[in-house]
């Protein structure tokens, strides 16, 4: 409907609700504690319209959570009673988000067997909307679920100019109101304006949060159905169903009666239900065709990205953040979009993808990482060198990690075990000692597993221009400390002498032998080598790894030293090079710690006031030295 534009004062927001309220039940958003409700109004000054989001949509004004459908007196049905008709009802001030979930439950109701229930109290409903010139909180995706401009489902829709509404007219109701109440001017050209300003504020204010159009998900979800993301996601779904209760275009329910006092009347009543609760989908005889909480997750999706959308043309979600925000274990569907998305851009079943830049919301989605060489080092080592298939490389510095992943097993923090040589590709060094790692021994070359990062501070290799290097590596820590010694060869020209302590348990246990033997050939380089428990046919040092200090001479005040091993290993590797007189600012360690997130929240890595994952893993001594648990 075209019509002039015109403007409401706020300072006249009172009379209109007043001039409302005379043949009407007027809602509107209400402040409870420290969140918002729409509840009906009792005049204009409990109305917040500058409340950000609600915790239940307006919509249980047109469904509510208890509905009764009939009441019954005894086995008779001729004396069924119906309720009353719905109560003409104005909502003031409904978001974008809930507007466009509004159309889409009036399609759900009013297609095929119409539901004489909801109609009855939408067609007697008047929507005032209220734009939202920004989002409302960071969980919000609204802008890829295409629901900030909906183009029905409004009689009037306001935009906050500061001391008054500009208003547009989208129905003949709205019109009506505007004419009956006389509190609506013409909208001048400063008005408009205004008005333009705010639509420019408001496109550039909602970002893009998933890595292509959100039009996609619906193919893609067809195309996910048999991922392993459900089984991954789902352990850690309570199956309590606090997303369905919340969710604007959530419209399932049950059907019960419930009897009297004198057990022969009462009332049949719908009540909002989840298809996330265990027995929603239970049927006679106590089977469950969705038994596992996988199932039920996989469900919810799909209704909200492909289901709906393949039977109403519209995505069921909205973006509104709401099940996100009241999940008990964190679980995001914007997430799982992104984690669809990711999926099949890293198995690039998908040409020409938006690019978009990184997210810090992304940083929880892993790349697809595919083996171009592998090869097992000892019984518990195994090398693999890694190729993103995005194409986008792996930017990182020397000492950083990447958390490797399998679907349905977990995540674990590798050290990145080479200096970068330009290719984007990348080497690491995997022990198995735990589920994630002993399933990564089984990957061979062309196959995939899941990368994050690169995470931690790294080390900048110009900072120990003109030194002498030494370098301590205990056991596996020789995978770290191998990025550091190719950073430095690759620099050879810029640091003095240069050397290689190592210590192994024993010799089977070396790692890199061809490295260890070109290393031992090069004239630029001393490698000293130890084990603790010899076999008959080594001729080398015997001893743990301080034992070969006795070899070496430095001038501490020009020498950097990195010590990267075991934790046991560093209190007396660090004593013998302070003995050695080296400042404690040049002795760098590289911290092991249980790295689970990567991005200093999980607290797994915390020591004191320092995440290792972001402040670390590298560390001067006279940082750590003051953490008291860092060795």
């Amino acid at each position: 409907m075209q019509a002039q534009a015109r403007v409401l004062l706020k300072s006249k927001m009172g009379e209109l609700v007043k001039a409302l309220g005379k043949d009407r039940r007027v809602v509107g958003p209400v402040a409870k504690e420290n969140q918002f409700v729409f509840e009906p109004l009792n005049g204009g000054s409990e109305l917040r319209m500058d409340y950000p989001i609600s915790v239940l949509p307006p919509k249980k004004f047109f469904m509510p959570q208890y509905e009764t459908l009939l009441a019954f007196r005894g086995a008779d049905p001729s004396a069924v009673e119906i309720p009353d008709a719905a109560v003409p009802t104005v909502i003031l001030g409904m978001h974008p988000w809930d507007v466009s979930s509004t159309w889409l439950l009036d399609k759900v109701f009013s297609s095929r067997n119409k539901d004489p229930y909801y109609l009855s109290k939408r067609d007697r409903a008047v929507v005032i909307a209220l734009d939202a010139k920004a989002p409302a909180n960071d969980t919000q995706f609204c802008a890829d679920m295409g629901s900030l401009y909906p183009k029905e489902g409004w009689d009037l829709w306001l935009q906050d100019l500061g001391d008054r509404y500009y208003v547009r007219v989208g129905t003949e109701a709205g019109q009506q109101i505007v004419d009956a109440t006389g509190l609506f001017a013409a909208a001048d050209n400063k008005d408009r304006l205004a008005h333009e300003q705010f639509e420019s504020e408001k496109e550039a204010n909602w970002p893009r949060r998933l890595p292509m159009d959100g039009s996609k998900i619906p193919e893609l979800l067809g195309e996910s159905y048999d991922s392993l993301i459900w089984d991954a996601i789902a352990r850690r779904c309570f199956s309590c169903g606090s997303c369905n209760l919340v969710c604007p275009t959530c419209y399932c329910f049950n059907v019960v009666d419930e009897l009297d006092m004198d057990l022969s009347s009462g009332q049949r009543k719908r009540n909002w239900d989840g298809c996330q609760l265990r027995n929603f989908s239970e049927v006679a005889g106590g089977e469950n065709f969705r038994e596992a909480a996988a199932e039920r997750l996989r469900h919810r999706v799909m209704r909200k990205g492909k289901y709906m959308h393949d039977q109403f043309g519209h995505l069921g979600c909205v973006g509104c953040g709401r099940c996100d925000r009241h999940c008990v274990a964190s679980i995001s569907i914007r997430s799982i979009f992104q984690q669809v998305m990711e999926e099949k851009l890293a198995s690039q079943k998908l040409v020409a993808p938006v690019i978009v830049p990184p997210r810090p919301d992304g940083q929880y989605i892993p790349r697809e990482g595919k083996v171009v060489a592998c090869e097992q080092f000892t019984p518990r080592e195994k090398w693999y060198r890694i190729h993103l298939t995005d194409g986008g490389g792996l930017d990182y510095k020397v000492g950083q990690f990447v958390e490797c992943s399998i679907f349905g097993v977990g995540e674990a923090p590798i050290s990145i075990c080479t200096a970068p040589d330009g290719s984007g590709d990348f080497e690491l060094c995997v022990r198995a000692v735990g589920d994630l790692t002993r399933r990564l021994h089984t990957i061979e070359v062309g196959q995939s597993l899941g990368i994050r990062g690169p995470f931690g501070n790294g080390y900048d290799m110009a900072s120990c221009h003109g030194d002498d290097l030494v370098f301590v590596a205990g056991g596996l820590g020789l995978a770290p400390c191998r990025s550091f010694i190719q950073g430095a060869f690759a620099g050879r020209d810029k640091y003095g002498k240069m050397t290689i302590l190592y210590g192994a348990r024993t010799p089977e246990e070396l790692l890199y032998r061809k490295d260890l033997h070109e290393w031992a050939q090069r004239t630029d380089c001393d490698l000293h080598i130890t084990v603790d428990r010899p076999n008959e046919q080594w001729v080398g040092n015997v001893g743990v790894i301080t034992t070969l200090f006795k070899d070496i001479s430095i001038e501490a005040n020009k020498t950097t030293v990195f010590i990267i091993g075991p934790p046991v290993m560093f209190k007396y590797a660090v004593m013998e090079v302070l003995a050695l007189g080296v400042p404690e600012g040049k002795i760098l360690c590289s911290l092991e710690r249980r790295m689970k997130c990567g991005l200093g929240k999980c607290g797994h890595c915390q020591i004191r006031d320092v995440y290792v994952c972001q402040d670390g893993p590298v560390f001067n001594y006279a940082q750590v030295k003051r953490l008291r648990e860092g060795i």
